[in-house]
Formats: structure tokens, C-alpha cells, sequence
């Protein structure tokens, strides 16, 4: 089980040397130190005490990881004078100690002044780590969330430390689970935190902490206590009652891994993927027989070993196939790892390899693989393989582009598209096309019924019961257009493609592209597809102004970048991108039939893709008028 150690304002009446002799009989591991005012005022505190406090810790053997300020993070970004010397001498003291974190509050309501300088402001760069503590419920709302997680995934010396009791308050006000999963993915500290009603209405967060932790990402766990009776043995009472309840959730978590996958690090409120049922089927999954994945410490030794990269701290990323990390060394460097699994194909992941190299080749930007110190490009230690990359600047944008992102989204497909047109695997057959132009409409709809009378069986129906049955009547009505719009389409173009061009692998520093991430292998497939799927994301459709505006700016820079796909590709991307919407139902049918942890995300992703499936279907006659005057605007030279 995880140590867990003790925040120190749970106990009264004891001052940091006799805290720390306390905390060693009681066999408390660490301590997090209350550094402002109300607490032991360490901003004001001289030097060779906190001296003698970090060589009392040493000697007994419980350190002191983190203080928290009272400052709040409002207060930095506006550029307080008051509270930067503030956090200066506080970063200071926390160097003394051996501290290595400062928290400050976000207790501030983020206003739209507050979320402006959220996105646009610079957090300082200090000599310790700095986590945030969501004070305000408005943290979770969708704008603030968003915001703040992008800050924590642009700033990698910023983190989280989340408060069980503060974030179980606000996540039942604002989005429940699915509101914690973008910015717990950039958890560094976990608080349990109660005042005498007990830790039970918490569970959802410290079980999502839980499975974090199970997945590799570093949490450092303290217990918080605020109730009345903070003398040392109430105190020592309610650590061991959290304690125990603490290593019963993570019990929990550990049982679930064998069985689920977590998606973490959500970047500014990062979707699941989009797939079709299909492609989910292609996917490796997790069996309760499958080879024991390796623990971040045995992780942490092959990149040790393998790359003289000494001490890395790992932090889950986002992943479906491969389990996905930052790790950051001993000596300040930041790697990507990609840890893949026992069924993993290795050849077609060297083929990913060189298809980003091929790319790169190409000017597009990509992050490039770090060979081993055996020169290999994957390394195999036992049964575990990894590869490691550069870690790209940039981040996600997940609130849809804007113009000159969907301009620049467009010309970079374009280079990809035609930097892999002539790869010898581009001729080959598609039988991924070919099952993609034939779907089982019979079948959709009969998982519709099966999902509608689900929810018609149900004694009492919430929100999303009533949402799945009118969108999934919507969609029974929907597929009965799928022959027509099928007919209708050309004979497509088919090649080698990035494979999942999408908002989640497209980094941003402003409106330029820094990276693009996570090629596919070289399987030929349709690049209507891949081109109509990022020019009418569900994002965009449904939450610009005017969306087919919007997909046209990216289709004609990507026309420019390759203005080899042919004419009537270009005019059809919009329509096979309603094709894979309407034949999806990704999202309602795991709720009803295989729900999993964030599923609240899902929920959301059925509703935004159907309704984007919805507004396509409306205006597709002037989608493709648009796009065929676009298509005809150039004059494509012969290949």
C-alpha cells in the first residue's frame, strides 16, 4: 500500500520539532507542513531554524515533503508584489526544509478576468514544484476546468493537490465524476480531508486518485483533519480510521486494473477516442489472465538501464493501445514513454516509428525517438517493451480551433497525406475500407432497440435516460438515411494516412502547430476519412458559429498542401464523416451495457457526436456544394 502522512494542521498544540518526534512514534512517514500565517509562518521564520528543523526530520526519519501557503493563485497570476515576495521567501524556506512542493489556494470564483489571465499568463518558474488546491466550487464548471487543467498541462512545475471533501462538494454541483477526471490527471498531492463525517461521501474522488496511483501516476497521500478535538491522540485516532479506509480504496483500484484501463492527464477536458465499433473490436483488451504489467518502479529501472535516464518520475498519460508516460529525470530531462502491451504488434510499431520519421522528413513537426544506449528504437527488457521520445511543446485544443488553427490543421494533414501518397503500401488493397463502406445497419439498429428497451424497463429514468431516448429514436430515424448517403458516394481514394489525426494528438503553442503525435502503421485506409473527421469534428460543429465555414478554411489549406487527393474526395469528406457518426453508437452503449469509470465523459461524447451527426445531416447538400466549389478552385498538376 502507498504511505500516507499527515497534514499538519490536523493536530494542535505541538510546534514543528515536537510534531515531528510525535509523528515518528506514531509511525507517520511524512508531513506536510501549514506554512502560512495561521499555520507555522515560515516565510518569516530565519534560516538556521528551519535548519534545525530539517536536521530533526533527517535524524528521525520523517520528512517534511510540502507546505502550503495561504496565498492564492488569483493573487500570482495578477502579478501581486506582495504575494510573489510572499511565495519567494515561502519557495525558500521549502528549500531548507526538503520540501518539495509550495500549494496555493485557488479559492478565488474564476471569473471570465480571472480565466483570461489563467490562459495567458506565465506561472513563475521557482526552484520547488507549486500545486493548486481548487478551492471554489466554479473550479469545476466546463470553462474553468478547461482552463485550469490547460494551465497544469502547460506548465509542468504545476500541479494538483486535490481535497476530497472541496472536490466531492463541487463535483456534485458541477458535472459529478467526469468534471474531476481533466484536472485529477494532473494530481501530484491527494488530501483526505474530512471534519467528522467521515470519508465515505468522498469515495468517488479518492477512488479515481486510487486508480491513478494503480496506473503508475505519482500522488502523494496525507490525511486532513479538521474536526473539533485536534489534540495528538484524537488526531492519531482519525489518521489511523483514514489510513485504513484509504488502503480499502486503493485495494479496490489495484482489483480493478486487471480489468479496465484508465484514461489519465486529460488535457483540458480531453474526450476518449473516436472509434467505430469495428476499430474498438480491433483493439487489444485486458484480460483478468493477461501477464502482470510492470510496476513504474521496474519502468523507472529499464530507463535507468536502457537510457541513463537516472531517478524519472512517471506520470500517466493518455493511452489506448500503449500505456503512455511523461517521465521527467533525476537531472531535469523530459522523455515520452510509450510502454506497450504484451499483445502489442512490435513490427507495426516500428512501422510507426518510421512512418513519423518519414514525416518529419516531410516538415511536418514530430517528435523524434530516442534510441536506446544499444542504439535500439524499441527497447525488450523480459516481457516488457518501450520506446522513448522527445517530449514536444504544446499543448491540446479541445474547445474547437480557430481559424488560423483549423488553417493550420488543414495544410499539415495535407503534407502528411501527400508525404505518405506514394508509400509503397498506399497501393494496396483496404479491407478496412472495404468493411467501412459495407456497415451492418441491420445490426445498429437492433442494439438500439436492445438500448431502448433498456431504458424503458428502468423504474425511474434520470437526465441522461431521457437524453439517450430521444437521441437514440433521432438515430433509429438517422440510419434509415445510411443506403442513400452510402450510394451516393464516389469511389474513394485510398492510402497510407496518419491513422488518428485528431485534436488529441495535434499540439498548439498559440494558432502554430508544434506537434503532431501518435502515428498509425502503414495500412492504407481512406483519406476522406481522416480529412472530413478533423474538418467536421463534433467539436466544431456544435460549437461554432459557422462550422462549415470553419471545415472549409481547414479543407482548402489542406488542398493546398496536397492538391493530389482528387476532386471528388474532397467534395465527399463531409459526408463520410456523417457516415461515421451515424453508424457509431460509442458512448450510449457502454453506459447501458459495459459502463465504465468515466463514463460521464462518455455520456457527453454520445450527445455532442449526435448532435454534430444531426446538423451534418441537415445542411449536407450545402456542405457539399461549399466543398465541391472548393475542390475546384485548384488545378492539381498529374502525379
Amino acid at each position: 500500500m502507498t504511505a500516507v502522512g499527515l497534514y499538519s494542521i490536523s493536530v494542535r498544540g505541538l510546534d514543528v520539532p515536537a510534531l515531528l518526534t510525535w509523528a515518528a512514534r506514531a509511525r507517520i512517514p511524512f508531513v506536510h507542513l501549514r506554512g502560512g500565517p495561521r499555520g507555522f509562518d515560515l516565510a518569516h521564520r530565519e534560516t538556521p531554524v528551519l535548519r534545525d528543523w530539517r536536521r530533526r526530520a533527517d535524524d528521525i526519519g520523517v520528512p517534511i515533503t510540502g507546505i502550503t501557503a495561504d496565498l492564492d493563485l488569483a493573487d500570482l497570476l495578477t502579478g501581486t508584489a506582495a504575494a510573489r515576495a510572499e511565495l519567494d521567501r515561502l519557495t525558500e524556506a521549502a528549500t531548507v526544509l526538503g520540501a518539495g512542493w509550495v500549494r496555493l489556494l485557488a479559492r478565488t470564483e474564476p471569473t471570465d478576468t480571472y480565466l483570461h489571465a489563467l490562459r495567458h499568463q506565465p506561472v513563475p518558474e521557482l526552484p520547488v514544484g507549486l500545486l493548486v488546491e481548487p478551492h471554489h466550487p466554479a473550479w469545476l464548471q466546463p470553462a474553468a476546468r478547461t482552463a485550469l487543467a490547460s494551465l497544469l498541462a502547460r506548465t509542468p512545475r504545476l500541479r494538483l493537490l486535490a481535497d476530497t471533501a472541496q472536490l466531492a462538494a463541487a463535483s456534485a454541483q458541477h458535472g459529478g465524476d467526469a468534471a474531476l477526471a481533466p484536472l485529477l490527471d494532473h494530481a501530484e498531492g491527494l488530501h483526505l480531508s474530512e471534519a467528522g463525517g467521515g470519508l465515505d461521501e468522498h469515495h468517488s474522488v479518492a477512488a479515481q486518485a486510487a486508480a491513478r496511483i494503480t496506473a503508475g501516476q505519482r500522488i502523494e497521500v496525507a490525511v486532513e483533519w479538521t474536526g473539533t478535538d485536534r489534540s495528538p491522540a484524537a488526531c492519531l485516532h482519525r489518521y489511523r480510521a483514514a489510513r485504513a479506509w484509504w488502503d480499502s480504496v486503493l485495494h479496490q483500484a489495484r482489483a480493478a486494473e486487471a480489468v479496465t484501463t484508465l484514461t489519465l492527464a486529460r488535457v483540458a477536458g480531453r474526450s476518449p477516442n473516436v472509434t467505430t465499433e469495428e476499430e474498438q473490436r480491433a483493439m487489444p483488451t485486458t484480460t483478468t489472465n493477461a501477464t502482470e504489467p510492470p510496476t513504474a518502479t521496474q519502468i523507472t529501472e529499464i530507463l535507468a538501464d536502457a537510457y541513463d535516464l537516472a531517478g524519472a518520475r512517471l506520470t500517466r498519460l493518455d493511452g489506448q493501445v500503449a500505456i503512455n508516460y511523461r517521465a521527467e529525470s533525476e537531472d531535469g530531462r523530459v522523455v515520452f514513454v510509450k510502454h506497450y502491451q504484451p499483445a502489442a504488434d512490435l513490427t507495426a510499431e516500428e512501422e510507426v516509428i518510421a512512418q513519423t520519421r518519414l514525416a518529419g522528413q516531410h516538415g511536418v513537426p514530430v517528435a523524434a525517438v530516442i534510441p536506446s544506449c544499444d542504439g535500439e528504437a524499441i527497447t525488450r527488457h523480459a516481457a516488457t517493451a518501450l520506446s522513448v521520445w522527445q517530449w514536444m511543446p504544446g499543448h491540446t485544443v479541445e474547445s474547437g480551433f480557430t481559424p488560423a488553427q483549423q488553417a493550420a490543421a488543414g495544410h499539415m494533414l495535407g503534407r502528411i497525406h501527400a508525404a505518405f501518397a506514394d508509400h509503397p503500401a498506399s497501393v494496396r488493397p483496404s479491407p478496412k475500407a472495404d468493411r467501412w463502406l459495407a456497415p451492418d445497419l441491420a445490426k445498429r439498429e437492433a442494439t438500439i432497440n436492445r438500448l431502448s428497451d433498456l431504458i424503458n424497463g428502468r423504474a425511474e429514468h434520470d437526465e441522461f435516460d431521457r437524453q439517450a431516448a430521444a437521441t437514440l429514436a433521432e438515430r433509429r430515424t438517422q440510419l434509415r438515411h445510411l443506403p442513400g448517403l452510402l450510394a451516393g458516394l464516389p469511389p474513394l481514394h485510398t492510402q497510407v494516412l496518419h491513422g488518428d489525426y485528431s485534436v488529441k494528438n495535434i499540439l498548439f503553442s498559440d494558432d502554430d502547430i508544434t506537434a503532431v503525435v501518435d502515428f498509425g502503421p502503414t495500412e492504407p485506409y481512406l483519406a476522406a476519412w481522416e480529412l472530413g473527421r478533423i474538418a467536421f469534428d463534433p467539436r466544431s460543429i456544435v460549437h461554432a458559429p459557422d462550422w462549415i465555414a470553419s471545415g472549409l478554411t481547414l479543407v482548402t489549406a489542406y488542398r493546398e498542401a496536397n492538391p493530389h487527393l482528387p476532386a471528388a474526395d474532397v467534395t465527399a469528406c463531409a459526408r463520410v464523416a456523417l457516415i461515421q457518426l451515424a453508424v457509431s453508437l460509442y458512448g450510449v452503449k457502454e453506459h447501458y451495457l459495459a459502463p465504465g469509470l468515466d463514463q460521464g465523459d462518455l455520456d457527453q461524447f454520445w450527445l455532442l457526436r449526435h448532435h454534430a451527426a444531426s446538423a451534418l445531416l441537415d445542411r449536407l447538400d450545402e456542405v457539399e456544394a461549399a466543398l465541391a466549389h472548393a475542390a475546384r478552385t485548384s488545378n492539381p498538376p498529374s502525379r
